[in-house]
């Protein structure tokens, strides 16, 4: 696929003025009135946006605008859910395209910095679907003239150029035939490719995936994408659980958005052919979210950066850039795009970032987070105070997840809970030891508890375990983490090899592939999890729900790792956000039903002696009222047999 053309290596010196002055300089951005306008294309004309060209009359509404200021401008298509519209930005000169966004529905977020008096054309396509008219807001901001003139000197160009970047899926499997990944992909995706993926597999495979949007927009306001695979896909009240597979919480860390996108390619090209993928599909719906940090990994991919530009991965330039404040910058940029300024059209190089990674509820605020804007590993002002981590954790609470993977690199290592040292083992520490170490045999890293590379508090996993007993993991991609802090090495290393194991180190390692199906095939392992099975109407729609409480740590006012916060008496008192869980089933024309779910009492209430239930409901699917209520206990392994009448006699 396309690569940006690199230009010179800038001094340090700038960029570390660049850097240190961004958040000043996102507090001083000015917002500039926006614009909201009313766009109409015909049923009849439908055409994708993913073409590099302008497209005019052959099937696109282009509206020109000129910025009175120098700054940047978020252009966002919103309409009626349902309809597919894309929408792309050009340089009216020079017809460069600026950004791109192919989001599966009509929510389109398109962002370039802006010259004043420059010419853009905002060009929006019906894809499909009936919706004919959409609505294009435009939303400037003005930067202060120290932002603009540093950012200038530091080589980022105020009209950014993907004009080689967005290629199509089809033009990009037949550019990059030769690797052994199921997309053929010999380097790196930019965003509109993911997306312009995942939209190729639902079309090409429409009976068993379909498009999916987490429940929270991001900080700049994208939808958090994905798809979910399955037999009989549509179908998606039928019991099945949830594997949960996602990547890029980090911004930097392009190969932990390769593998999700490949792994639902790989899966629903092997549907029906290969007889392990068939067989986990009828069994296990398999959640795919490539990118949950969107605006930051748009910030990362598309940056002009010096180390990447030598080719030396151990060049000192991208372990600088890795910590520089405001906690990693241009290429090597970690958090998401929150910041001093609330507004989504701030340029994420201004704003200083919160770490997704340590800002999911439980534990949050403990070790092993920053307590400082500028950290890299910044945890926020509170409990999944960012959109990203409130958007996994809405999704979370309605969908019986089971197992869970998040992506990460490079370290080589399989972790499992708990992130923090002090926690103690988890309750089910048997057996997801056996599975983290299944994991690791096929890829050659190593097996351990989380906290064992370091202190990590308010991480994805910990909330999905500590929560719902999910069998949650960080897979920290390979090769080994001694690679001088540069992310990006090249991507057979990276990717190809890490997808096929050849670096597992012992010959006969099947790679991330393997992986990630042993974590599907537990998704559904009854022995690891609870099964409720019985008789009931048919047509009825079965719910089981329960309230908790999540709990901070204690929270730190200094960041630490692998020392107790609370032994230096730096410590502020817990806090707490009232939660559920809430999954729902239908069942079946036999009037028989099995249903996999999580177990009803929390690993760590179960471990102090604790027990919870759920509460069982049986509702007519159409008007939700309840016909009958349980209150009922089942243990991790146990099933429950149950009669519901649901109402009747």
């Amino acid at each position: 696929m396309g690569e940006h053309r690199r230009p010179r290596v800038f001094a340090l010196g700038i960029f570390f003025a660049l850097v240190v002055s961004a958040p000043a300089s996102a507090a001083q951005v000015e917002q500039l009135p926006s614009t909201t306008t009313k766009l109409r294309i015909p049923a009849a004309v439908q055409r994708s946006c993913a073409a590099h060209e302008l497209l005019g009359r052959r099937g696109a509404r282009v509206t020109e605008w000129t910025p009175t200021d120098n700054g940047s401008v978020a252009a966002v298509l919103s309409g009626a859910r349902g309809s597919d519209w894309d929408l792309a930005l050009f340089d009216a000169r020079t017809g460069r395209r600026l950004d791109a966004s192919l989001a599966p529905d009509m929510n389109e977020v398109a962002q370039a910095f802006v010259r004043k008096g420059q010419t853009l054309l905002i060009q929006a396509c019906r894809v499909h679907g009936s919706a004919s008219s959409a609505r294009l807001t435009i939303s400037p901001v003005a930067l202060p003239a120290k932002a603009n003139a540093a950012l200038r000197k530091a080589g980022v160009r105020l009209t950014s150029d993907l004009a080689t970047a967005a290629k199509s899926y089809a033009s990009g499997a037949r550019a990059a035939a030769a690797s052994p990944l199921p997309s053929g992909r010999t380097t790196y995706r930019h965003y509109p490719d993911i997306q312009a993926d995942l939209k190729q597999i639902v079309a090409s495979h429409p009976s068993i995936a379909r498009s999916i949007v987490l429940p929270k927009k991001s900080f700049q306001g994208r939808d958090i994408e994905g798809i979910e695979v399955s037999d009989n896909v549509k179908a998606t009240d039928d019991g099945k659980p949830t594997f949960f597979l996602m990547g890029e919480h980090h911004a930097r860390e392009w190969p932990s958005a390769e593998i999700p996108t490949e792994f639902g390619i790989y899966l629903t090209n092997q549907f029906g052919k290969d007889a392990r993928v068939t067989a986990l599909l009828k069994k296990v719906r398999v959640v795919i979210v490539p990118v949950i940090n969107p605006d930051g990994y748009i910030a990362s991919r598309e940056a002009i950066d010096p180390a990447d530009s030598t080719g030396d991965p151990a060049m000192a330039p991208s372990l600088l850039e890795s910590v520089a404040p405001p906690g990693g910058s241009l290429a090597y940029r970690r958090k998401n795009c929150d910041g001093a300024s609330p507004s989504p059209a701030t340029p994420c190089e201004l704003q200083w970032g919160v770490d997704p990674n340590r800002n999911y509820g439980m534990n949050w605020g403990g070790p092993g987070a920053g307590t400082n804007p500028g950290d890299q590993d910044y945890r926020g002002t509170d409990m999944w105070s960012e959109p990203e981590t409130q958007a996994v954790h809405a999704f979370s609470q309605t969908h019986d997840v089971t197992t869970l993977i998040t992506m990460h690199n490079f370290a080589s290592l399989v972790l499992r809970p708990p992130g923090v040292h002090n926690a103690g083992l988890a309750p089910d520490e048997d057996a997801l030891k056996s599975l983290g170490d299944k994991m690791a045999a096929a890829t050659g890293y190593t097996s351990e508890y989380g906290y064992q590379l370091y202190d990590t508090s308010g991480t994805t996993e910990d909330w999905n375990y500590g929560a719902a007993g999910t069998f949650g993991y960080t897979i920290e991609m390979g090769p080994s983490s001694d690679l001088g802090g540069n992310f990006h090495i090249s991507y057979d290393r990276a990717v190809v090899n890490q997808w096929t194991g050849a670096e597992s180190g012992t010959g006969v390692g099947k790679g991330l592939r393997e992986a990630l199906l042993l974590a599907g095939e537990t998704a559904s392992n009854k022995s690891q999890f609870s099964t409720l099975t019985g008789s009931a109407p048919a047509g009825r729609l079965l719910r089981v729900h329960k309230d908790f409480t999540t709990w901070s740590s204690d929270i730190c006012t200094v960041e630490t790792t692998g020392v107790d916060c609370a032994a230096q008496g730096a410590v502020l008192p817990k806090r707490s956000q009232p939660d559920f869980l809430d999954y729902t089933s239908v069942v079946p024309k036999t009037g028989k039903f099995t249903w996999l779910v999580t177990p009803s009492t929390r690993p760590f209430e179960l471990k102090a002696g604790r027990t919870e239930r759920w509460t069982l409901t049986c509702e007519n699917a159409a008007t939700r009222q309840v016909l009958e209520t349980r209150t009922i206990t089942v243990d991790r392994g146990q099933t429950l047999q149950l009669a519901m009448k649901c109402g009747g006699r």
